[in-house]
């Protein structure tokens, strides 16, 4: 495509095309999708671009709360790329006990609960550090219920039907002590 410099035509199509990739970025941003990521693009087109609102890199990092709840929602396999990566967030405790469910662990010939214990702990000891525990408390262990159907799905089919149960088993505990012993 070539550029019609002498009608002005080359100069409306850029400012255009800027507008437009302006526009989504601000969908993205606004919407809450990839908001971390949605941030730092947004950053990198403000220094570009010379200002936002006026002022140079005016996109303000995403809250403690809104990271938190990105990596609730995220698949299991981003949440352990990221905590595993020297990206996490530390503002939040990425500390864990691993799966600590007595007698049988997270692990057994049929399963390996170890990343969906490895979010659940995350969820429990931040929703206490945001002061929202009991009011995400059940939406973090159907998450990890979710977590480890996941994981179930993808074993044999010889594995599948214990392994769903021992899920199963493991979440109903969670829901029986967990509000106990998530608020340490």
């Amino acid at each position: 495509m070539r550029a019609r410099e002498s009608s002005g035509q080359a100069t409306v199509e850029y400012a255009g095309l800027l507008a437009l990739i302006a526009a989504a970025l601000a969908a993205i941003v606004s919407a809450g999708l990839l908001a971390a990521t949605g941030a730092r693009i947004g950053s990198l087109v403000c220094d570009a671009a010379g200002f936002c609102d006026g002022r140079p890199g005016a996109i303000t990092p995403p809250s403690r709360l809104e990271v938190f709840t990105e990596l609730r929602a995220a698949p299991l396999e981003r949440f352990i790329a990221i905590r595993e990566s020297g990206e996490r967030d530390a503002r939040l405790d990425w500390s864990t006990d691993g799966c600590s469910a007595p007698i049988i662990g997270g692990e057994g010939w049929s399963f390996d609960f170890g990343a969906a214990c490895l979010r659940h702990d995350f969820g429990y000891r931040n929703a206490n550090l945001l002061g929202s525990f009991d009011e995400l408390r059940a939406e973090i262990d159907e998450r990890f219920l979710d977590d480890m159907l996941d994981h179930c799905r993808a074993r044999s089919l010889l594995e599948r039907g214990s392994c769903n149960t021992w899920a199963y088993r493991v979440w109903g505990a969670v829901r029986l002590a967990g509000g106990v012993a998530g608020r340490d």
